[in-house]
């Protein structure tokens, strides 16, 4: 089967809230300025490499204060960008088109195309003899590529290398150890509804632990469940909807207000710091080590003739 989806083309230019000095620094919109001073042709005096992590702090703030001040000729450089000002329109217009080419080039190698799923299974054995449970592992690969949210190699290879730690080597959905004890979210709630009072505990379900009542409302509603998930968190133990879930979720920052999209996208490949998706930096080094090995082995199971001829016929452009 092909799977045609859109390139995952990092966001280098378009900023959605303001940047810098006061302003909210949401990290999507720091990773848009840390990229426009990687790539800007401007030479300023004190310039320096940042490294783009979504982070704002000192030495972007730096950059982006001598950016105003050299490059433009502010004379009180705000230390701050807004959408589409005068520091905004002037990054944009001053980007490398080598810099941008590097990215459209970036996310072509990692655009998920056609996956040989019984080549994938054959040579994992092979990479990991000792290990089980190889029919869930490609039921949870399919999932993933087809997912037409998903459209970066390296998303799916963080995703299975998340799922290998937190359930534990199963490959299947499960339920949190210890059931909540202990923890804030593990108390019991009273859930009405039409025809008796369930006592729900919101303790970690899934692929990657859902926790907290608020959240399963929260995503359940996000997935078109209503309060189905709320009312009945077991669902959560359902393989494709622990699937929905994981894949909503570390898109869209439900898990912590760190995204995909912030850690491993474009030119950018940290899986270390993807972690913070999840949990902070528990098992971080475990987890991308093991991302690495994924991607690898899931860019060797590419049907990447037949992509690329199909790419080709129907003269998609890369920008």
């Amino acid at each position: 089967m092909l799977i045609f989806k859109e390139l995952n083309l990092v966001n280098i230019t378009r900023l959605t809230n303001s940047v810098g000095h006061g302003a909210r620094n949401a990290p999507l919109d720091v990773l848009v300025l840390q990229r426009l001073l990687l790539g800007t042709t401007k030479k300023y005096f004190g310039r320096k490499i940042l490294k783009p992590d979504g982070y704002y702090g000192s030495k972007t703030e730096e950059q982006l204060k001598l950016f105003q001040s050299t490059a433009l000729g502010n004379k009180h450089p705000s230390k701050k960008i807004i959408p589409d000002d005068l520091t905004h329109k002037a990054l944009v217009a001053s980007l490398s088109q080598n810099f941008l080419k590097k990215h459209k080039e970036a996310a072509s190698l990692n655009q998920v195309q056609v996956i040989d799923y019984e080549h994938f299974i054959k040579i994992y054995k092979k990479q990991f003899p000792n290990e089980q449970a190889f029919n869930d592992l490609k039921k949870l690969l399919i999932e993933c590529v087809m997912d037409p949210h998903i459209t970066d190699i390296r998303w799916i290879a963080y995703m299975l290398a998340t799922v290998k730690r937190e359930c534990g080597r199963t490959w299947k959905p499960i339920k949190e150890w210890g059931k909540g004890k202990g923890k804030l979210y593990g108390s019991v709630h009273d859930v009405p509804t039409t025809s008796t009072i369930e006592k729900n505990i919101y303790y970690g379900r899934g692929y990657v632990q859902l926790t907290w009542n608020y959240n399963y409302k929260k995503v359940g509603n996000a997935l078109g469940l209503g309060d189905k998930l709320y009312i009945n968190p077991d669902l959560a133990l359902n393989h494709k909807i622990a699937y929905a879930i994981m894949s909503y979720g570390m898109r869209e920052g439900l898990f912590a207000e760190a995204k995909l999209g912030q850690f491993i996208s474009g030119a950018t490949s940290n899986y270390i710091g993807a972690r913070r998706i999840i949990n902070g930096q528990d098992h971080a080094l475990e987890i991308a080590n093991d991302a690495i090995i994924f991607e690898r082995l899931l860019k060797a199971s590419r049907g990447t003739l037949e992509f690329e001829k199909l790419l080709f016929s129907r003269n998609v452009a890369l920008a």
